[in-house]
């Protein structure tokens, strides 16, 4: 789990068209990741699917397996999909994005908050929409025994595609700050260069006079 969400990091990279430069003298390592847009995230990314993810998913996964183990009835199966949409996704999302917020940066625990805050009830959305689905999937063709890598595929792609969406929206953020940066610079110029040949006209005058 800790290589796939090392991926999960990189291909949300290139998939939002995050950018990453390098200065001309910078090492060929440093270029390289660059190029391959693998950053310090990813490698926090790897021990967050490594130490915290995976476990996670094991240990609930099989909670999960030994409670129902041999129950078949409708009641079950409805349980099963309670426990699974209201216990397991929620505490996973949360796990997730809390995970995020520190390796995004995020300070303090108020800070981070904001941000889950933010994505909780997006990501859980979606995975109330994706998880009867991969239920059902699971149910009908996947061994019982398989569901725990089933189900971190299942995250895996998920959290990609949650974490494409946050990146894509901050790249738009910083094309708009840097276009507005642009226009500001514009202005400036152009003020200053009027001024200085309003200046100069005036002086002319002074000395026609």
């Amino acid at each position: 789990m800790g290589v796939l969400s090392f991926f999960q990091e990189v291909i949300a990279n290139h998939i939002a068209g995050v950018p990453f430069r390098t200065e001309k003298d910078a090492s060929f390592i440093a270029k390289l990741s660059a190029a391959l847009k693998v950053d310090s995230r990813a490698f926090k990314m790897a021990l967050y699917g490594f130490f915290i993810s995976a476990p996670m998913g094991h240990y609930l996964n099989t909670a999960m397996l030994r409670i129902f183990a041999g129950r078949t009835s409708k009641k079950s199966k409805v349980a099963r999909f309670c426990a699974q949409n209201f216990v397991v996704a929620p505490l996973q999302t949360f796990v997730f994005l809390i995970s995020m917020a520190f390796i995004g940066g995020a300070k303090n625990r108020s800070e981070a908050m904001s941000k889950v805050h933010l994505g909780f009830g997006k990501m859980l959305g979606l995975t109330w929409v994706v998880q009867p689905a991969a239920s059902w999937v699971a149910g009908r063709w996947v061994p019982i025994e398989l569901w725990p890598p089933y189900y971190n595929l299942v995250y895996f792609t998920l959290g990609m595609y949650f974490k494409t969406q946050i990146k894509i929206s901050q790249v738009r953020v910083m094309k708009t700050i840097k276009k507005e940066k642009a226009k500001a610079a514009r202005r400036g110029s152009t003020s200053s260069s009027s001024s200085s040949s309003s200046s100069s006209s005036d002086s002319d005058k002074e000395k026609h006079d």
